[in-house]
């Protein structure tokens, strides 16, 4: 969690009744799960009159990678007061007019509405998603995609989602160098992740616990890329040194630079116990990386999710779905969510970084999808099958036609109206 909850907690303490409290903090707390009890207090102790998100408006040139708010609450509940939203749609480096403008409400690139405080909190986390939907359609986007929250049934009730593998030492950094300057390391030097000469200088190279390993920037929107320049030594509290002799060799040679990790937290506490140093941080070996599967970067600025059905090991800012039910299909799941209205959803309801949107384990397994039958699903499969098939016989191969006859089949699924479907094409430019 952010220390500045601490500030808003204590401030909602300090100030009198119907005292004003404001703060300039990042704009991700309102769907973040670490901070449910900051919105808990928001709601239950004060009233919210502004927030001002500023998205990609830089407000701090030494912070230019923040995404900047203005939370302006008052203490004491009224449930009758309204907050008023601004969220801008302007870039570069804020000038002290700018700001004035838009907290004037006289910016003509700053979208302006009015909440009431007991529609400002969602579902049983208080997610605040309204800030999200800064457009001047925003009345109809949310009449839109409450069409899709009619549904009770979400992803994660059908499928399986996880995080990558965390080695917790990929490769010999500087930091390495300076704390263990004796240990004879060399800077890059892989050890967990291995480059492919690195691979083929161990005695054994292909041994079995050694694994394709990618990186986030090989997931695609439908495909994934199938070859890779380097490998995962997936190594768990279970590996036996005298059946993988070289790999051992390998990792008992930068054993100093391993055992600097953190052991206290996740698998590495229970690895210590069982004296297995050489562990992953977190293997994930209860997960079968080689079964049918959708993987999505943790971040991107469009809905991207590939699929592939071969071992694909990736690290932790890489998540992966597997079917759960097998009356859902995975293929369907994968038609829906690279459609234009699941990225709608995923823009103005689940989480994002900026423009960029988050897809991670919380606002994936919440999406909401129609159950329909296997028989219903098949059109969705089809199309799918038929845009996989073009983009591996050509990476660059132009498959818009298929994914537009998808984007209608999803509006016919929801019911949208044309209005609806014009609503959906423009938000999703």
């Amino acid at each position: 969690m952010d220390l500045f909850y601490y500030f808003f907690h204590l401030a909602i303490d300090r100030v009198r009744e119907s005292g004003v409290v404001a703060f300039i903090t990042t704009n991700y707390y309102v769907t973040a799960d670490s901070a449910i009890k900051l919105r808990t207090d928001f709601r239950d102790r004060t009233s919210a009159l502004t927030l001002a998100s500023f998205n990609e408006l830089k407000i701090f040139e030494s912070a230019l990678g923040q995404h900047n708010m203005i939370t302006i609450l008052r203490k004491g509940q009224d449930h009758s007061a309204e907050c008023r939203l601004a969220v801008t749609k302007r870039t570069g480096v804020a000038s002290p007019e700018l700001l004035r403008s838009i907290l004037h409400g006289s910016d003509n690139e700053t979208f302006y509405r009015d909440i009431p405080q007991k529609n400002l909190y969602e579902g049983s986390m208080l997610y605040i998603s309204s800030v999200n939907v800064g457009a001047k359609d925003a009345g109809s986007i949310d009449r839109l995609l409450a069409k899709l929250t009619v549904q009770q049934t979400r992803i994660g009730d059908v499928c399986n989602i996880g995080q990558g593998i965390v080695t917790g030492l990929d490769r010999i950094s500087q930091k390495h160098l300076k704390r263990l300057p004796r240990a004879q390391l060399a800077l890059g030097q892989g050890c967990f992740v291995l480059s492919e000469t690195e691979r083929r200088q161990l005695p054994e190279s292909r041994d079995l616990i050694i694994k394709p390993w990618f990186k986030n920037s090989d997931v695609h929107r439908y495909l994934c890329n199938g070859s890779n320049s380097e490998w995962l030594i997936h190594a768990t509290v279970d590996l036996d040194p005298k059946e993988h002799k070289g790999v051992f060799e390998h990792l008992r040679a930068l054993k100093v630079a391993i055992e600097s990790r953190n052991y206290d937290s996740g698998e590495l506490s229970k690895a210590t116990k069982l004296g297995a140093w050489w562990a992953l941080s977190s293997a994930r070996k209860e997960f079968d990386f080689g079964t049918p599967k959708i993987v999505s970067p943790q971040r991107s600025f469009r809905n991207t999710f590939g699929y592939n059905e071969v071992p694909w090991y990736a690290s932790a800012d890489v998540y992966f779905i597997t079917a759960r039910k097998p009356s859902v299909a995975l293929k369907f799941v994968l038609a829906l969510l690279n459609s234009k209205l699941y990225f709608v959803w995923l823009y103005f309801k689940g989480k994002r970084k900026g423009e960029m949107l988050e897809l991670y384990q919380k606002p994936l397994s919440e999406i909401p999808i129609k159950i329909i039958s296997p028989a219903e699903q098949m059109p969705f499969i089809v199309l799918a099958d038929k845009i996989l098939a073009a983009k591996q016989r050509d990476a660059k191969a132009d498959t818009s036609g298929l994914e537009r006859e998808i984007d209608e089949m999803v509006y016919a699924l929801y019911g949208l109206t044309p209005e609806e479907k014009a609503l959906v094409q423009a938000a999703a430019k």
